[in-house]
């Protein structure tokens, strides 16, 4: 998921593979085109470090990237939380 949005906000930038690694190593994060090509498919994970110097360079907010998996996540917990109202309701004054 991550490495699609990655992919999606750079071509959104007009920022190449190569131009996106070589800001990248301006800013001491040690990647080249293959990398990125890489972190793009999700054939490599993408390290904390890394991502937030993509979202610096491509302008992008890091809860973007995780969009998705927030919603996910959201739904499930609302599917598996106890409702816990009921309980607060029959509390002693």
């Amino acid at each position: 998921m991550v490495g699609t949005r990655i992919r999606q906000a750079r071509r959104e930038k007009g920022v190449t593979q190569l131009g996106l690694a070589a800001k990248l190593q301006l800013l001491g994060v040690m990647i080249d085109r293959s990398g990125i090509a890489k972190l793009e498919s999700g054939i490599r994970p993408v390290s904390d470090i890394e991502i937030v110097a993509i979202c610096k360079v491509l302008d992008i907010n890091i809860l973007w990237l995780f969009e998705e998996k927030d919603k996910l996540l959201d739904e499930f917990k609302q599917d598996n939380e106890p409702d816990l109202m009921p309980s607060f309701k029959r509390l002693p004054k």
